[in-house]
């Protein structure tokens, strides 16, 4: 069973890159209408002006996810173009935006894993301060799970993956990618993504032990795959629970077109047959186009936020919603979702963040007219748009040259949010971080 609401959104990802569908139909929910051009709520004292642009390579590096230390230090993780593939890429930024000379060579690492693409869809930092990045790498016949820990300075942790500090893994019979990671309190570590069954990619969640290896007590053999629709699943964004519980969020097939979708499991990796209609699964139609939800955090009141993009008139637009612990959309939530229509383009959220005072945060991108600028909007804890952040609740900036686009956000100690992704730097594209105010 599932569960339909109205809303309007699309906007995918694929392993390497976000591919925008279409939709002719728009049905509007809270809809917020924004325009313009503005670098108002930009921290000008981080980086060049509020921003940091950094090269890994010499090629094109794609910044795909954030984690900020305790010491108020920004890691990115993405991928790095390097001998005609792409591999595994870090960064690290001192609190000033500056590279961290301490990390890697110059601030920044590049790992290869397989004999061809490798890169970083997710990073998260453990207690000890060690790094783990996670991932996908070409076995040379199709994808595997890469999943990756680094020590505090940058290199490989030969604890971890027999002594490499690198493992990889081959969950279904075809390609698998790791999109989301998280630690828990244990220190085991959770991945969510897609595996292929068959033809199509299903939502797929696997457990390691803190050596590396699959844990055996989670799932068949330390992994779950959920089928959903009769298409494409996939999970991209994923969150604990404080009992222990995991949300995964993404998209799935509905014979139609795609739908978001919201799994739980519980600890050891069954369906929550609490949530939802029984099954652990909520599915919501936006509208009558494409769906997906592509980022999530859970509220201290167990709330759950998605954020990802909707369809309005032909283009994608930002969407975020809410859901009650039991999986409903949370009607006090401006109905359960709001849609905010920024330029006269396509619009995206691709990470969503929860500020201590319950607002919300999405980092993504927007069109500018000609190119895509990275964009932050702030939210109040019912649905509108924060009047007293940047312009009337936006902040929309364009860092480099050309395509510029945030793809994660968190917030530091001092409760500024940071979004990281790629800029265009005139030849190609760079690793990118922003910081707001």
């Amino acid at each position: 069973m599932r569960i339909k609401s109205i809303g309007s959104w699309a906007g995918f990802r694929n392993s390497l890159s976000y591919i925008f569908l279409l939709s002719l139909l728009t049905i509007g929910m809270g809809c917020s209408g924004q325009g313009g051009n503005s670098s108002e709520g930009i921290d000008s004292t981080f980086g060049n002006g509020g921003a940091a642009q950094t090269p890994v390579n010499s090629g094109d590096d794609t910044g795909r996810a954030l984690a900020i230390q305790s010491d108020g230090k920004i890691l990115v993780a993405g991928c790095s173009v390097l001998d005609s593939f792409c591999k595994f890429g870090l960064v690290r930024y001192q609190e000033d935006g500056s590279l961290d000379a301490e990390f890697g060579t110059n601030g920044r690492v590049t790992t290869s894993v397989g004999p061809g693409e490798d890169g970083a869809y997710a990073v998260a930092l453990q207690s000890d301060g060690k790094i783990v990045a996670a991932g996908a790498t070409f076995d040379g016949s199709n994808k595997d799970i890469a999943l990756l820990r680094y020590n505090s300075d940058g290199t490989l942790d030969p604890t971890f993956g027999a002594g490499s500090g690198i493992v990889t893994s081959a969950i279904g019979m075809g390609d698998d990618s790791a999109n989301a990671v998280a630690i828990q309190p244990d220190g085991k570590i959770l991945v969510a993504g897609c595996s292929f069954v068959g033809n199509f990619c299903k939502f797929m969640i696997a457990r390691y032990d803190a050596e590396g290896n699959l844990d055996v007590s989670f799932g068949s053999s330390g992994s779950t795959i959920t089928s959903i629709g009769s298409g494409e699943d996939g999970a991209y964004g994923m969150a604990l629970q404080s009992d222990g519980k995991i949300v995964v969020a993404g998209a799935t097939f509905n014979g139609t077109d795609k739908d978001i979708a919201l799994i739980r499991y519980n600890a050891d990796g069954s369906l929550d047959t609490s949530f939802g209609n029984g099954d652990g699964i909520v599915q919501t139609a936006v509208a009558m186009g494409n769906d997906q939800a592509n980022g999530m955090a859970i509220q201290e009141d167990g709330k759950i936020v998605i954020a990802g993009c909707a369809v309005l008139g032909s283009n994608c637009k930002v969407v975020v919603a809410r859901y009650d612990p039991d999986g409903t959309l949370d009607a006090s939530f401006s109905g359960g979702m709001v849609t905010t229509s920024v330029g006269n383009g396509e619009d995206g959220a691709y990470g969503v963040a929860i500020l201590p005072d319950g607002k919300i945060a999405i980092a993504g991108a927007t069109f500018n007219g000609s190119d895509r600028d990275f964009l932050l909007i702030r939210y109040n804890p019912e649905g509108s748009l924060d009047s007293t952040f940047a312009e009337e609740g936006v902040a929309q900036l364009s860092v480099g040259e050309g395509e510029d686009f945030a793809n994660g956000i968190a917030i530091d100690s001092d409760g500024r949010l940071v979004s990281a992704g790629t800029a265009f730097n005139g030849a190609n594209q760079d690793f990118a971080a922003v910081r707001y105010r």
